[in-house]
């Protein structure tokens, strides 16, 4: 009987370590392949590290210990209502490119169907933006300014036992949330193509980094390679190392 309990622990045990292997490099191939995935990886990161809560907002588990966001909705009647918490603050960063990101997990995602996955909710944070947008006749890309945008600072309020959010509910961005707040009017201001434009601003100086320092790179080892070139760096090294002597003049 020991015998069988022993072989079912260590068989659970082996299969936890299978799912969790192939969990780790599904996220080393998701990482290296895809650029949204490894920028969503270390923008929750960096929410974890800038976590403005403490213990509040390190809870991996039991997440409902962690500070509840919730969102203040308005009616027909321009009444504002409280919601339920629809998800728990991990942290929160503003980005290079100056919105707001905000860590948060909830029960409805999950990874491998049990652990909390963290989602992150990016908030605009200014005013007045350009975007690419493609023109229908045309089919060419243009840029057009915004102006009039909602701001981080009108949209959350970070209380100390809670976080407000005055929108009506998040929308999809890919791999990212994006908050649907209401006008003035009452119709509901789309901010995914604004968010959208800047997450491709940020892809694409990734991009051009990442092209910079392989061009060093590359440029550093045909040096390497080209005789004359090592000769010619050595011939420079050795000439810039010998001290030039005073000229004494005899009387």
């Amino acid at each position: 009987m020991i015998i069988v309990i022993v072989g079912i622990i260590l068989l659970t045990l082996l299969i936890i370590g299978i799912v969790l292997l192939i969990g780790w490099l599904t996220q080393f191939l998701k990482t290296r392949k895809d650029l949204f995935y490894r920028i969503h990886k270390e923008r929750t990161t960096l929410c974890k590290l800038n976590n403005r809560y403490g213990k509040a907002g390190k809870h991996w588990w039991k997440i409902e210990k962690n500070i509840p966001i919730r969102l203040l909705k308005k009616d027909e009647k321009n009444r504002v209502t409280l919601s339920a918490p629809i998800g728990y603050y991990r942290g929160d960063f503003v980005g290079n490119e100056g919105n707001l990101y905000i860590a948060w997990v909830s029960r409805l995602y999950k990874r491998f169907f049990i652990f909390p996955k963290i989602n992150l909710l990016i908030v605009n944070n200014k005013s007045v933006k350009t975007i690419r947008l493609k023109e229908e006749k045309s089919g060419e890309m243009v840029e057009k300014s915004i102006t009039g945008l909602p701001i981080a600072e009108e949209i959350i309020q970070f209380n100390d036992r809670e976080i407000l959010i005055f929108a009506e509910n998040f929308s999809d961005c890919g791999m990212f949330f994006v908050p649907v707040i209401k006008t003035a009017k009452g119709q509901p201001l789309d901010l995914v193509p604004v968010i959208s434009s800047d997450l491709v601003d940020v892809a694409m100086a990734r991009i051009f980094q990442g092209a910079i320092t392989e061009w060093a790179r590359l440029n550093k080892e045909g040096a390497n390679v080209n005789p004359y070139a090592t000769f010619a760096n050595k011939v420079n090294d050795t000439s810039s190392s010998i001290e030039a002597r005073p000229v004494v003049t005899q009387y």
